[in-house]
């Protein structure tokens, strides 16, 4: 009997090692090349043709670079239904320059990209499963492409397309991916792309509108873009887990308000070559680059936000003017509120706490910053080459570092608003007020160029949120309507 089972177990021995043997001869340490001439390098890798136009897999591959790497026009990858497998870097199956390449049917995981195609055009991918890799599917300055039917699970990023336009997305699942969906780009061009609701992240569906107006989106999104709308309402959503939470572009008189926006990679709301949004109440939390970003966008206003833990920015203007930033509770950001090259934007009543810099404008001038908190910073608020800016009425409480601080180049600003109106509160103000006006006797000098000639010696009571203002008026209305009548 025992030799019986030796026996048994030397026969099931060899035949695992056979079928190791077996697994091994369909596998590929390296990158696989279908070439320009329509042959296959090396000539064994697990890949059939028989007519130079459709190429099959016929193993899994496994590579230590790129999986597969696409050198000619009008052909079809079929991966039917087999692995290409990466060692944590490089491409699965990747297309540059290409056209008219079809790529279908393959798992593609633990790659730094599963499949990418850049300057690549009308080509299609659909009915793969992506997984575990840094970039599910990567379209790179690309055109006309077609990405259909797959499913895309567990990568960093999910489906991403840079710089490129008019292609077409149909019923791709993006689901657990660190961010599932997102459009990149600087051209209002970037940003054409068809994109319908039957694409979802994590189970609820895109909103990709364009040239869309006087509509409100459904409260099942889970990713918005709108472009080329006018008048559009997105409110009490959820949104997380994108490149951009909710983006607009070249859209215009819409509203965004008391969403929750949180831990997208990019930008919470985006805002490029917009105008006369509003931006109220919205939750915008953890979101990794900026809170809320405007680029080259005017006469918009944010309002009663409350943006909290973003790595950069709770909010960013860039070359962006004539936009109202008041009421906001702006905390633990890298920056509070920050312009770059931007004018005439008023920032009032908002609360600016507990950030490395509480606001920084460079290159930006004529903005008026009034009656904000600016406490437990490390910077109050830092200039740089920006000059013709007016603060006044502002409280800077305990910043540590520096209350304000100019930083390189001039900058020449106005830091209070005349007698008796005065300038702005600073606790680290040691001066005195012998005639009980409410002023300091003696300046508070920021450096040569920029002083605050009326300190205010007392801190300027909280500023009601803008939201109450009318409660509180309805209030006194009654009150005196109800006074009188019992009068009466």
């Amino acid at each position: 009997m025992n030799r019986k089972l030796a026996a048994a177990s030397i026969i099931i021995c060899v035949g695992m090692l056979c079928l190791s043997f077996k697994v091994q001869r369909v596998e590929a340490i390296g990158t696989i090349y279908i070439r320009a001439d329509g042959s296959i390098d090396p000539p064994t890798a697990p890949i059939s043709t028989v007519d130079n136009i459709t190429y099959i897999l016929t193993g899994n591959i496994t590579s230590d670079a790129d999986g597969i790497v696409i050198e000619r026009d009008n052909t079809i990858v079929d991966g039917a239904g087999y692995t290409v497998q990466g060692a944590g870097g490089g491409t699965g199956i990747g297309l540059s320059g290409r056209s008219n390449v079809t790529i279908n049917n393959i798992t593609a995981n633990n790659g730094g990209c599963g499949i990418e195609l850049s300057d690549s055009s009308n080509n299609t991918i659909y009915g793969n499963n992506v997984t575990d890799n840094s970039i599910g599917i990567y379209i790179f300055s690309s055109n006309n492409n077609n990405i259909a039917g797959n499913k895309v699970t567990n990568n960093s990023y999910g489906i991403r397309l840079d710089y490129s336009s008019n292609s077409m997305l149909r019923n791709n699942a993006m689901d657990s991916n660190g961010c599932n969906f997102g459009v990149y780009g600087d051209l209002p061009s970037h940003f054409l792309n068809d994109v319908d609701a039957s694409n979802t992240v994590d189970g609820k569906p895109v909103y990709y509108w364009i040239n869309r107006q006087d509509m409100e989106i459904p409260s099942d999104c889970g990713c918005l873009a709108l472009v080329n709308c006018t008048h559009i309402t997105a409110k009490n959503l959820k949104i997380t887990n994108n490149l951009e939470g909710i983006l607009l572009v070249s859209t215009t008189n819409s509203t965004i308000s008391g969403n929750n926006i949180t831990a997208n990679d990019v930008h919470g709301v985006c805002l490029l070559n917009s105008s006369n949004n509003t931006m109220s109440g919205n939750n915008i939390t953890a979101n990794r680059i900026d809170g809320i970003d405007l680029g080259d966008s005017s006469d918009n206003t944010m309002s009663e936000n409350n943006i909290t833990n973003s790595d950069f920015c709770g909010i960013q203007l860039g070359h962006s003017s004539n936009n109202t930033i008041t009421g906001n509770n702006i905390t633990n950001n890298d920056s509070g509120i920050e312009l770059g090259s931007s004018s005439n934007n008023t920032i009032t009543g908002n609360n600016i706490t507990t950030n490395w810099l509480g606001i920084k404008l460079g290159d930006s001038s004529n903005n008026t910053l009034t009656k904000n908190k600016m406490a437990n910073n490390q910077i109050g608020i830092e200039f740089m080459n920006s000059s013709n800016n007016i603060i006044y009425s502002n409280n800077f409480v305990d910043n540590t570092a520096r209350q304000a601080y100019i930083y390189s180049y001039v900058s020449n600003n106005v830091w209070d608003n005349g007698y008796p109106s005065g300038g702005n509160y600073w606790s680290d103000y040691n001066g005195v007020d012998t005639n009980h006006d409410g002023l300091g006797d003696t300046q508070y000098i920021i450096d040569a160029n920029n002083t605050d000639h009326y300190p205010l010696m007392n801190i300027i009571p909280e500023f009601p949120s803008l939201l109450i203002l009318p409660l509180f008026f309805i209030a006194t209305l009654l009150a005196v309507i109800i006074y009188k009548r019992e009068k009466v």
